[in-house]
Order: C-alpha cells, then sequence, then structure tokens
C-alpha cells in the first residue's frame, strides 16, 4: 500500500505476465488424401525459420474430431448428420516421435471413429520441440471421411404461411434422398436405404439427454411409426408418407445406407392446416 501526498492511499500489486515466444520453427502436417477410418499416410516436415533442416527433433501430434456442420455445398439443404447420435470428441495423441536427418516424419496413423454421425473435421495441433523444451505449434483442420458414402435427405417444402417447419397432416409428403461419395458426388450404383419414422411425445423432446441414439431406440416416449426401405437409382431416390390428423405431433426420420452405414436423421413437425385452433 502506497501513502500520496493527500494522505490517501494506493494498493500496487505485481501481476506476472507470461511472456509469448513465437515459432522459431516451420511446421507442416499434410496428409496423403482424406483421412479415414483404418490406416492414413502423413507427411510432418519442420525447419528453422533461417532455412536449415529440424534434423532429429522430438515432435507430437495431436487432434480432436468436430461435425463438419455442411458437409457438400451443393446439398445444402439436404439432412446429412446423425443428430440422434450424441457425438463429442476430446483431445488425444495421435502420434509422437522424431524427425529424420531431413526433418521429415513418414506418419502412418491409424484411425477409428466408431458410430460417427457423418463427415468430420480433424482439427490437429502439432509440435516440434527444440532440444531445449520450447516448442513451435502449427494448427491445422483436415477433412475426415470416415464413411465411403453418405445419405442425405430433404423433406418437403412447408405449405405453411407461418410456419417453415410444418408438414400437413392428411396429405401426400415426399422426401428425396441422394447417395453422395466423399467428394459430393452422386453415387451411381443402386443403394439400399432404410427409413424409419419416430413419433416423439412432448416428454422426450424435453428431455435434457433423450436425444441421443440409446434413448430414441428403447424410450417408451418414442414409438415406431413408419418403416420403408427404397432403392436409389443413379444416386436419387424419394419416399412418401402420409400421416393422419390425429397423429399430429413431433416426429423423427432416420434413414441409413444399408451398404456403407453411414446414417441421417432430422426432426420434423406435421399437424393439421388449422393448427392454431388446436384446443389440445
Amino acid at each position: 500500500i502506497v501513502l500520496l501526498k493527500d494522505f490517501s492511499t494506493r494498493e500496487q500489486k505485481e501481476i506476472k505476465i507470461e511472456s509469448i515466444i513465437p515459432n522459431r520453427l516451420f511446421v507442416n502436417l499434410e496428409p496423403d488424401s482424406y483421412l479415414k477410418n483404418g490406416n492414413n499416410s502423413i507427411t510432418l516436415s519442420s525447419q528453422w525459420l533461417h532455412g536449415a533442416k529440424a534434423s532429429h527433433l522430438k515432435a507430437e501430434l495431436d487432434a480432436r474430431y468436430v461435425i463438419d456442420q455442411n458437409p457438400f455445398k451443393d446439398y445444402k439443404q439436404y439432412s446429412f448428420i446423425a443428430y440422434h447420435n450424441n457425438f463429442s470428441s476430446t483431445n488425444e495423441r495421435l502420434w509422437q516421435g522424431s524427425l529424420d536427418e531431413e526433418g521429415v516424419a513418414n506418419i502412418r496413423l491409424p484411425i477409428n471413429i466408431e458410430k460417427a454421425p457423418g463427415k468430420l473435421k480433424a482439427v490437429c495441433e502439432t509440435r516440434v520441440y527444440e532440444n531445449s523444451g520450447v516448442f513451435s505449434t502449427e494448427n491445422k483442420v483436415l477433412d475426415f471421411s470416415p464413411y465411403p458414402a453418405y445419405v442425405g435427405f430433404l423433406l418437403p417444402k412447408s405449405d405453411d404461411y407461418y410456419r417453415d417447419d410444418l408438414l400437413y397432416t392428411d396429405k401426400d409428403n415426399t422426401v428425396s434422398f441422394v447417395v453422395l461419395d466423399k467428394d459430393g458426388n452422386l453415387i451411381k450404383q443402386n443403394r439400399k436405404i432404410s427409413i424409419d419414422v419416430y413419433r416423439l411425445d412432448w416428454k422426450w423432446w424435453w428431455e435434457g439427454d433423450a436425444y441421443t441414439e440409446s434413448v430414441y431406440s428403447s424410450s417408451s416416449s418414442i414409438t415406431s411409426r413408419l418403416t420403408a426401405e427404397i432403392e436409389t437409382t443413379q444416386g436419387r431416390g424419394s419416399w412418401t408418407f402420409n400421416i393422419k390428423d390425429e397423429d399430429w405431433g413431433r416426429y423423427l426420420l432416420v434413414a441409413k445406407d444399408d451398404e456403407g452405414g453411414h446414417v441421417a436423421s432430422s426432426v420434423f413437425y406435421v399437424d393439421s392446416p388449422y393448427w392454431s385452433n388446436r384446443s389440445s
């Protein structure tokens, strides 16, 4: 505490500020292609900023995985994500080792992500350590494709003037389907798609942990209402359903590519055109 000339006091406190050391090494991580489940080949290279080789330095690679919310730019309106699959990822160590004489490491990287909800992004952090222990870092986001094919569907456009998420009861509603490869191209070979539609009770909808695969497949708050199987032609298909007025409510549509295993889902609402007059 410091006493000032006017006899007032002022408190002083020392705050330690951590020094920030800029990278002194150039670090680059390059996969041979899309990351996928199974073995992957990645090249890690590094050199000093003044151009010398980063020979025999220790390095490590960590990653976490996030859902790619817009996996296919030409099909932005389609649902390609299994939203009922509660997916989360934390940082994990994928590799650690040393660079060679040239400052390079050719990494063989096995990855296995089970029940991925769709295409993912691998958020990678690479560190290369100087002999003193100081390290330089590169952060890079890589595309990760857990499946060879992806099923997506587009619900019909709402006819309701006030609600764009509402389909009408007692009406034929047609859902459009596509099956794409990892690059977003239509798969020309015929594929079988399994379709399940579940009615969601309001109790289920408001449960905080209900939007998970284990709950939706077993909860008494969810009722299976419709099942179907279609076959795509030239990568496209369609399916029409009709829900009676007395069965109005919230529904979950789940579509699965039987061959590749990818699943997509989305919640939608079905009600009468006169829903605003509903008393109960």
